[in-house]
């Protein structure tokens, strides 16, 4: 019973983190959509190797489903997002409890697997929107998906540099025992 309350509020307290790392954005308008920089991914990240696959993507997938139902520009990808970042969190989660490596060179590899799951999957929704339901021609979708892509590899990157740094100093302070939470 008390690791369940325990792991309940993690949960809480990891999609509260999510939520507010990804208010710390810089929003870019592009091509009649938006898209932004944020340290949400480097939180989903830290979800996923912190409280591992099932918890951690449950929180990562909550803050970013509720960051978008009380972000007006961003409220009808509140359920992609909820699924995207539940995947990145999943997966950066799973490789990192199933890979041999050091802990830095771990960390960098499952949130670099975790962001290209997000990245696929977000290209392929901007893809199928704009090209399906808006019906505009495959050229002008490139140039919407090139501009996403770029934005998104700059976020992701950021985010992996950002989730090892923090995780390699907590666990060095003694903050954190990773390998104990799941």
């Amino acid at each position: 019973m008390k690791q369940s309350i325990q792991k309940i509020t993690l949960v809480g307290l990891f999609t509260a983190l999510v939520f507010v790392g990804t208010m710390l954005r810089i929003d870019i308008p592009i091509a009649g959509s938006n898209t932004m920089v944020h340290l949400g991914n480097s939180v989903c990240i830290i979800c996923g190797i912190f409280l591992g696959p099932n918890y951690g993507a449950l929180a990562a997938g909550m803050g970013s489903f509720l960051f978008d139902l009380f972000c007006p520009i961003f409220i009808t990808s509140a359920p992609f997002s909820f699924i995207f970042k539940f995947c990145l969190a999943y997966v950066s989660a799973k490789i990192y409890s199933t890979s041999k490596f050091k802990f830095i060179p771990k960390t960098i590899l499952s949130g670099t697997l975790g962001c290209l799951v997000y990245i696929f999957l977000h290209t392929s929704k901007i893809f199928i929107y704009n090209f399906y339901f808006l019906k505009l021609p495959l050229n002008i979708v490139y140039v919407i998906i090139a501009k996403n892509l770029s934005v998104s590899l700059l976020n992701a990157s950021i985010s992996i540099f950002i989730s090892a740094v923090l995780l390699r100093n907590l666990k060095d302070i003694g903050t954190i025992k990773i390998s104990n939470l799941y």
